[in-house]
């Protein structure tokens, strides 16, 4: 059976899981938090838009509705997601006298604020309940838009609105940005189903793979060096740079490296917070979290799955990053 796995994709995908990890390590080790990796969770969100487009838009068609799907998506996120809840359940036992309920709505993904935090457990994993609403609202009714312009024309008018209060691209991990989140994920989220339909299934050319792979971690490294952040440079970023990668990634080469780091991108991205937040309550330095954390990653490769309860709904089994599953 050919590989059809999208390994550009996976790729790229661990590569921005790794900026993610290095933009918390740095925050708490040398104090350096201004660098606009947390961009990454934007080209996720739009990564997962560009995949869902490409797998589910033909089976949305053919009568796969929002409820149906919503299963599907959660059954695939929720198990790798509750092994970093369940971790990081020792920092939250710290910071809430509610424990037990916080605890509870955040093992089932649902936000419950804690000293400002939607997720205490796991602060990583607010991008994830973003990612499932936008997969419902994708199910539901951008996949009968048939052109995303004016709803895309429309959010980004909503991000310039949101940054005279604060920058539009850091909305959504706090209560006070919690609302403006919508805008950020949809924002990145449809430019992703915009992008496969404009494509299909014709890849684009590309003349390096190591530069397409590059692009990223130079991005955030040289917004280190800027005095502040510019919600127009971040738009810039996420609506200019980010499409041409995920396009120029559905066609390049990457070594077994890169594959197993894409294969392992998700359950890195799950448990690398609150391996820090164990760290930190004990007193260790949180450097400690990084071989453990792609140790755990390593033996949970593409994330968990329940495959008994897919069968309890009658799903189909959804399926791996062949087709660069968004995570």
């Amino acid at each position: 059976m050919p590989d059809t796995r999208l390994h550009g994709l996976d790729a790229l995908r661990g590569i921005a899981a790794v900026c993610v990890f290095l933009f918390h390590l740095s925050a708490e080790t040398i104090g350096i938090g201004g660098t606009n990796a947390g961009l990454a969770v934007d080209f996720f969100f739009m990564l997962s838009g560009y995949v869902m487009a490409r797998t589910y838009e033909s089976r949305f068609a053919e009568g796969l509705g929002a409820g149906s799907f919503f299963t599907l998506r959660y059954l695939r996120l929720w198990p790798t997601m509750a092994v970093g809840a369940i971790i990081g359940s020792f920092y939250l036992a710290t910071s809430t006298n509610e424990f037990w309920l916080a605890m509870a709505a955040n093992l089932l993904l649902i936000p419950y604020f804690v000293n400002h935090q939607p997720f205490g457990a796991n602060w990583a994993a607010w991008s994830i309940f973003y990612e499932l609403v936008a997969n419902v609202a994708h199910a539901a009714w951008f996949c009968r838009i048939k052109k995303l312009i004016l709803p895309l024309a429309l959010l980004g008018t909503g991000i310039l609105v949101i940054s005279l209060d604060f920058p539009s691209f850091t909305a959504g991990h706090k209560d006070s940005t919690f609302a403006a989140g919508f805008v950020r994920v949809f924002f990145s989220y449809l430019i992703g189903v915009q992008l496969h339909r404009s494509l299909g299934s014709r890849s684009v050319p590309t003349t390096s793979s190591i530069l397409i792979l590059s692009i990223l971690p130079l991005i955030f490294v040289t917004t280190w060096f800027l005095p502040q952040r510019s919600t127009l440079l971040d738009m810039l970023i996420v609506a200019g740079v980010f499409p041409c990668l995920i396009a120029a990634g559905t066609s390049i080469s990457v070594g077994a490296g890169l594959k197993w780091l894409g294969r392992i991108s998700f359950p890195l991205y799950a448990v690398h917070w609150p391996l820090m937040a164990f760290c930190h309550i004990y007193g260790w330095s949180v450097l400690w979290s990084v071989p453990v954390a792609f140790a755990l990653a390593s033996l949970m490769p593409d994330g968990l799955r329940l495959k008994s309860l897919g069968k309890v709904f009658q799903l189909t089994k959804e399926p791996t990053t062949r087709l660069a599953s968004s995570e």
